[in-house]
């Protein structure tokens, strides 16, 4: 289903898109919204074979788009889907967009000026988690997913006040050019696609910008349940990328850390049985060298806390005081789990 103008337009929009009737409705006003024309964008959907009604959705939503094409994506995973509306892309500008994400109305036109302004292969802004609900336990999600402790150093989510070189940005604005020069994503990466596309533009002296003027704002999970498949099946798919591209500097180092979180958990209980049967150690006891190896623990529950309580109290909301430590607790040991759980399928 094609509609076309006499205007060609100048942004093709890639929306990956399966079952997703909860967020479309609000996803696509945002897109109404918009200050450019929508006669200067494409709207290319590439559906899974939805078997909610996002379909109906999406042709109801067709009358406001002058270019709107849904396509059918039968693999059903995001780099297919991406990489297929590249190749349908009329436009010279690509913006990868995400259903479960609203955006301002200056975002295109902002994503536009400040590529043309810096020239770089891949632009993007800062990406506001928020709850999808108002329980306190969606909000202890969306924040740790927003925080340093949650994330490490990933700049689009925690902030910045200025325009920098980063190396990944969320979703991503590209000239259509960036695609002939380093080529597609990775279709055998379900996850971690865009990362490893980032790193790939980086390596071959590509340049990436975060401008944190451009603001979007995504929809967490609201479950401990979701995010604990979410975290174990990202924290897998670091390894495989890994695997799967022959390169460690596919990823950056802070996606490692939680591996380290797991191997450290694991050894805790072999450090005090050793440290109530060994002998002194130059004069040291054992129990004692245990006790300073469970420290580095010891400062990270303190660190959940104190995070716990700071937000709490900024948020005036008691219950982040034990909502919080346990959704980070859970993100960094599933994350990490999810990794071990690969290098294990992978030798095996």
């Amino acid at each position: 289903m094609t509609k076309s103008s006499d205007n060609g337009p100048i942004i093709s929009l890639i929306v990956p898109c399966y079952n997703e009737e909860r967020f479309l409705p609000a996803f696509l006003e945002s897109l109404r919204q918009q200050s450019l024309s929508p006669l200067h964008f494409e709207l290319i959907v590439l559906d899974g074979m939805s078997t909610d009604k996002s379909r109906d959705i999406l042709r109801a939503y067709a009358k406001y788009f002058p270019h709107f094409c849904l396509e059918d994506n039968p693999a059903r995973y995001v780099p297919q889907a991406l990489n297929k509306g590249i190749q349908i892309a009329r436009s010279s500008y690509i913006a990868r967009m995400d259903v479960h994400t609203t955006y301002p109305p200056d975002y295109l036109e902002q994503l536009l000026f400040w590529q043309q302004k810096t020239g770089a292969d891949n632009i993007g802004g800062l990406c506001q988690i928020v709850p999808r609900s108002s329980s306190s336990k969606a909000l202890a999600i969306a924040l740790a997913l927003a925080h340093p402790l949650g994330v490490g150093n990933s700049t689009f989510r925690t902030g910045t006040r200025e325009v920098k070189e980063v190396d990944t940005v969320p979703f991503g604005f590209f000239p259509k050019a960036t695609f002939e020069k380093f080529g597609l994503f990775d279709e055998r990466l379900i996850r971690n696609q865009d990362i490893e596309y980032n790193k790939r533009i980086l390596r071959q002296g590509g340049k990436i910008i975060l401008v944190p003027a451009i603001q979007c704002q995504y929809f967490a999970r609201d479950r401990f349940s979701q995010l604990w498949k979410n975290m174990f099946d990202t924290g897998k798919w670091v390894i495989r990328a890994v695997r799967l591209t022959g390169r460690y500097d596919a990823l950056s180092g802070r996606h490692f850390v939680p591996m380290l979180f797991v191997l450290y958990l694991l050894s805790v209980p072999m450090a005090l049985f050793w440290g109530g049967t060994a002998t002194p150690i130059f004069g040291i006891p054992a129990g004692f060298l245990a006790a300073l190896y469970l420290l580095p623990f010891l400062f990270y529950l303190l660190s959940l806390f104190a995070v716990g309580l700071q937000l709490a109290l900024q948020r005036r909301r008691p219950a982040l005081l034990w909502f919080l430590p346990y959704t980070f607790f859970l993100m960094h040991l599933a994350y990490g789990l999810g990794s071990w759980y690969a290098v294990i399928k992978t030798k095996h």
